[in-house]
């Protein structure tokens, strides 16, 4: 073997066992669900933020919505985040503990 031959098997040999080689990679499925994971993130924060294709039932309009506090919820700030969007359309809300659910109230979100 010459010298020329001995240098570029040690070149590929440095190169292949390289973390941050992704073509040389030993794990080549894992650099590619890495890729796409990324690419996914980019659709998604380039993606609308505001809903489509939104379907509306027609009914009587309201004005006063009551809300039944559910303490599993997994999303800490959904209540007060529904509340501002209700705010916005000009919806009074009010939140109730389930044991005060027996309150009169047209409508209720539970």
């Amino acid at each position: 073997m010459n010298a020329a031959t001995a240098l570029r098997l040690g070149l590929l040999i440095v190169a292949a066992s390289q973390a941050g080689c992704s073509i040389l990679s030993p794990e080549p499925t894992w650099e590619l669900i890495k890729a796409t994971g990324g690419l996914a993130a980019v659709a998604l924060s380039q993606a609308p933020a505001k809903a489509t294709n939104t379907v509306y039932h027609l009914h009587a309009p309201f004005k006063k919505v009551c809300i039944e506090f559910n303490p599993r919820t997994q999303v800490p700030d959904m209540v007060p985040a529904l509340q501002a969007e209700l705010r916005n359309r000009g919806i009074e809300s009010r939140v109730f503990d389930s044991e005060t659910a027996g309150r009169n109230c047209p409508v209720w979100l539970r």
